[in-house]
This record gives structure tokens, sequence and C-alpha cells, in this order.
């Protein structure tokens, strides 16, 4: 969605920022909503729009994790984003907004790059850094693919609630109906 809430405004400092440090970047927006028009007026008004790409809708977004080498997440404020876990899912390296949601999910440094929201130079800096290190995107991407495997996945979800229904159906029967030698 293209509204206040993602703060795709600051996306696009984000990106201009990092365009004159790194001119072959490129970036995609996907979504719609009533920010549009005035985020493509910013994009030109940055002198930006060569290096961005706004793709509208799209109904799939699982398909284009991998042709993505980063996913900037700057949103104000977040439950828990289904795209995080489906970025983590897919191998994506993530440079998020440090959101109480997010931080459910993501560590900074170990399998993501966190920002304070709104800090457009830190949003930048995080990016470059990962850009520049090769080395650092593979790491959280590994890391991040492992935490989604192991807890999020239908497999993980499935343990869970067995660990569950197992907990309660192996509590002892009281003594009362035990001694009394009723049947359940």
């Amino acid at each position: 969605r293209l509204s206040y809430q993602k703060n795709f405004s600051l996306f696009l400092d984000v990106a201009a920022r990092v365009l004159a440090d790194h001119p072959q970047a490129y970036f995609a927006i996907a979504g719609t909503g009533d920010e549009d028009a005035a985020l493509r007026q910013k994009a030109k008004d940055l002198g930006i729009e060569s290096r961005l790409k706004f793709l509208g809708f799209v109904s799939d977004m699982r398909a284009l994790y991998p042709a993505a080498d980063v996913l900037l997440l700057t949103s104000r404020y977040e439950g828990l984003p289904i795209t995080i876990l489906e970025a983590m899912a897919t191998g994506t390296a993530i440079v998020s907004s440090n959101l109480d949601g997010v931080q459910e999910v993501l560590r900074d440094g170990e399998d993501s790059a966190l920002v304070t929201p709104g800090d457009a130079d830190g949003f930048a800096q995080r990016l470059r850094a990962l850009m520049d290190s090769p080395a650092l995107g593979e790491r959280f991407r590994r890391a991040a693919l492992a935490k989604v495997r192991s807890t999020y996945s239908a497999e993980a979800a499935t343990r869970a609630v067995e660990s569950i229904y197992l907990k309660y159906l192996q509590v002892p029967v009281p003594q009362a109906i035990a001694s009394s030698g009723s049947r359940l």
C-alpha cells in the first residue's frame, strides 16, 4: 500500500542518498494507494526516476523477492509485517524500521539491519553497508532463512500445536477419579 503508514517518501529519500554513492543501484516499489502520484512526483524531483520502478499491484510478492538483493521497509508503524516473513523465507536480506512487530522476528546485526524509524541517513548507511559487503548480506540471508524455517514454517506451527495437545493429553487423572474405580 502506498500510504502514510508505509512511509515511501522516506524510501525515496533513502534511494536518493544511496544512488549518490552507488549509481548502479536500482529500486522498485510494489503497491498502489493514495500517495502514488505524490511519490512519482517526488522521484522526479529527486532526479531518481530512471533508477526506480513503480510496479503497481503485485499479486504474488513471493515471485518478486528472488529478484531483489534487499528488502527496504521504511514503515512508520507495523504489527508483524508479512512482507518480513516472506523476504526471510525467500532468502532476501532486510533493512527495516526497528518497530515492535519487526523486533518480534528480527535481530539487528544478526539476521537484518534495523534502523530507527524515520532516520534516512541511518537507512542509507545500513543499505550501503549491505551493498559494499556481499558477505554481510549473505550472513543476514542465511540467518533469517534458518529462523523462518525453524520458527514460522508450517512444520514449526504444526509442532507447536502438537506440543500443546500433548501437554494437555498427558495431564494425570485426578486422584479422586482414579481411586473410585471409574472409567473415563
